[in-house]
């Protein structure tokens, strides 16, 4: 077959309505170059298994792994990266999709950019069925005006995770085993994005090149399920933010973005109607002195006065409407 130059890493869990679209699409990739497949599932309990063997036998390229037992996404991750053989490692969750021409577009674009340790391209929003909900994930990033082309770690902490997990393709040797401590549970993928992002640059095609879905299962759709994992995804953002300062990133800097990180779960748990953690976040989302926006800045202060008002603010016409500026 040659030599490997791009590993794809895929990681399922009881994806067996997804996993085939997914292992297609990228098997169905036009490419100048070797790439294999790599399929780890968790110990699914469902039929994803047989689905995913029955590709592996007809298919040399892709090597499949079956857990015996479920260890978790950062596990499955993990053990895909390690038997890695290319260069470069795209990386897709077992119910996302890979759109004609990804792998070729990110292979070159690392090729003709090496301050880049990773790039990352747009994907389409998608439903249960596979149905367009008629937006992507970079136009809906509510901060994406902030992040130029060539991304850094300090942008990562300021904003947030500006690309989907399943858009991104980076170089093998900016991949870290065992990197995240135990108590990370959900926000896995920010914690890895600040490790790259310490050693070159993060790069964006300007192209929809994926398909992500959104489901019950999903983790957005968990996550809103749960005030407890909300809150648990905010300890994860946070203790990333503390990993990029051992990376050297600024103080300042993460500061910023962990008061930032606060104003956005108080604005989250505002409009779910849960007053007192609203309460409890905004309080810890300034010093009094950094404000993320003029929003924040009006929310934070009439808090200080009365929550009423604050909430009222939040769900008024002025605040949707009202552009955010810093």
């Amino acid at each position: 077959m040659g030599e490997i130059v791009v590993s794809v890493a895929i990681s399922c869990y009881n994806f067996e309505a997804y996993i085939e679209e997914c292992i297609t699409s990228i098997l169905s990739q036009q490419t100048q170059f070797n790439f294999e497949i790599i399929v780890v599932d968790d110990a699914s309990t469902d039929r994803s298994s047989s689905i995913i063997q029955k590709y592996a036998d007809n298919n040399p390229i892709i090597t499949f792994i079956k857990q015996s037992k479920n260890q978790g996404s950062d596990s499955t991750k993990q053990l895909a990266c390690k038997l890695a053989k290319g260069k470069y490692i795209a990386f897709l969750d077992g119910d996302d999709v890979a759109l004609p021409g990804k792998l070729q577009s990110q292979y070159d674009y690392l090729e003709a950019n090496p301050d880049c340790s990773c790039c990352y391209h747009d994907v389409n929003l998608i439903d249960k069925n596979s149905e367009s909900l008629g937006t992507t994930f970079f136009s809906r990033f509510y901060n994406r005006d902030y992040i130029p082309e060539k991304a850094t770690m300090e942008h990562l902490v300021q904003y947030g995770t500006f690309l989907a997990a399943s858009s991104q393709m980076f170089v093998k040797d900016a991949f870290k085993i065992n990197l995240l401590p135990a108590n990370i549970k959900y926000i896995q993928d920010f914690y890895y994005h600040i490790h790259t992002s310490s050693k070159g640059t993060i790069g964006r095609i300007n192209k929809v090149l994926g398909a992500y879905r959104q489901h019950s299962e999903s983790y957005s759709g968990l996550n809103a399920k749960s005030n407890q994992r909300r809150l648990q995804c905010l300890h994860d953002i946070l203790a990333a933010c503390d990993y990029a300062l051992t990376l050297g990133c600024d103080e300042t800097i993460v500061s910023k973005g962990k008061m930032h990180y606060h104003y956005a779960a108080a604005l989250y748990f505002a409009k779910k109607g849960e007053h007192e953690l609203f309460s409890k976040l905004i309080q810890q989302s300034s010093d009094g002195k950094y404000f993320f926006d003029l929003k924040h800045k009006s929310i934070y202060e009439l808090a200080q006065q009365n929550i009423t008002l604050a909430l009222e603010y939040i769900h008024s016409n002025i605040f949707s409407n009202s552009k955010q500026e810093h």
